[in-house]
């Protein structure tokens, strides 16, 4: 997060309102992790361009630069999923909820 303020600092952005975190049972806390970790792989792609474009140093891309191996996560995420695959309709529910709390956040602007 710490990553993310200097970066919106740096740009001169405003951070996003905060959106309370959804209440979900483990199932659908699996399918909010799939949206996140969904994101993170995004967040490699959004990465690599502006490293491309921008190169490495530059003010506003440490949030993109941190390198958390998303496709590691993702792998685990999906081996997850697999487990429970049974539990779907749920899992639909906690992405469900992710995605609506971005856009709630969305919103504020």
């Amino acid at each position: 997060v710490s990553l993310l303020r200097a970066d919106l600092a740096a740009l001169g952005v405003d951070p996003l309102p905060t959106a309370p975190a959804p209440d979900l049972t483990d199932v659908e806390a699996l399918g909010l992790v799939y949206t996140i970790e969904g994101a993170a792989l995004g967040g490699e792609v959004i990465r690599r361009q502006l490293v491309a474009t921008f190169g490495p140093a530059s003010a506003g891309i440490a949030f993109f630069s941190r390198r958390a191996e998303p496709a590691d996560r993702w792998a685990r995420v999906c081996e997850a999923l697999e487990r429970r695959a049974d539990d779907l309709p749920a899992m639909a529910i906690g992405a469900r909820a992710g995605f609506a709390a971005m856009e709630r956040c969305l919103h504020g602007l």
